[in-house]
């Protein structure tokens, strides 16, 4: 008979231990899960992240063509159309906006 009561008492030790471990487990992952919730939200908060807010277009500050300096204003004017991905057959007619 003590055998059987023996081994209910080591079983109910094992259970016992199961038990906390599960408990610590539980513990462990709503630490986890409440972490990253909170990164999530530092992330979905932070203004880098935020799709709402489109960077600013930089200005150009292209000058009109008066005749003077062609070499200088075709340069100035091909970065422009590389910047902003102009396609050639829209450059002929965007530049003729800029000729005086």
């Amino acid at each position: 008979m003590a055998s059987h009561s023996d081994a209910i008492s080591q079983l109910d030790k094992k259970l016992e231990q199961i038990l906390l471990s599960q408990a610590n487990f539980s513990n462990t992952l709503h630490d986890i899960d409440a972490r990253t919730s909170l990164l999530e939200s530092k992330i979905s908060s932070s203004p880098s992240h935020s799709p709402s807010l489109p960077p600013r277009p930089l200005k150009f500050d292209l000058p009109s063509f008066n005749g003077e300096d062609a070499l200088g204003w075709i340069f100035k004017i091909t970065q422009f159309f590389d910047y902003h991905q102009t396609p050639p057959d829209q450059r002929t007619q965007i530049a003729s906006f800029y000729l005086e």
